[in-house]
């Protein structure tokens, strides 16, 4: 991986991977414009879009029938300098086929096996979530990575 970032003026940042870009600011009260996300907010972001993409992948070989799906992301910050998420509560809400097993085995293979970025955030803080199917709560829990070692062959 790689990235290029240039400052563009007040807190505003562009960001450019693989030639797409992309921009970051902070709010007013921190100096910015309020043009863009923050860097955390960001990877609150990343952490959903992994995870949804696991998610989607999941849904897929599985079979089951996915026709919706969002996230949304809260984080607590640290009182300390510099400032760091100091827990994270990511809801996920599926709509689709009525199989609860299959979609909490989705969120869960993403909590505990695929999603990286929710690995590299869990090594600061818990992250818990919820996972709603077609409005009904069904499953709640803590994420819990376990590593395997892949050969390179």
């Amino acid at each position: 991986m790689h990235a290029i970032v240039n400052w563009q003026k007040g807190m505003s940042f562009q960001a450019i991977n693989r030639g797409l870009e992309s921009f970051f600011d902070t709010t007013q009260e921190n100096g910015g414009s309020n043009s863009a996300p923050s860097p955390k907010e960001a990877v609150l972001n990343a952490m959903c879009a992994c995870s949804g993409i696991d998610v989607v992948s999941i849904a897929e070989k599985m079979r089951v029938n996915l026709t919706a799906l969002s996230m949304e992301a809260k984080s607590d910050k640290s009182s300390t300098i510099p400032s760091y998420f100091s827990k994270v509560h990511i809801t996920y809400r599926l709509q689709g086929d009525d199989q609860p097993e299959k979609f909490i085995k989705t969120v869960v293979f993403s909590m505990t096996k695929y999603c990286g970025v929710s690995y590299m955030i869990s090594k600061v803080c818990p992250i818990t979530y919820d996972v709603y199917l077609n409005d009904k709560l069904i499953y709640q829990d803590e994420a819990k990575f376990f590593l395997e070692v892949v050969e390179n062959g």
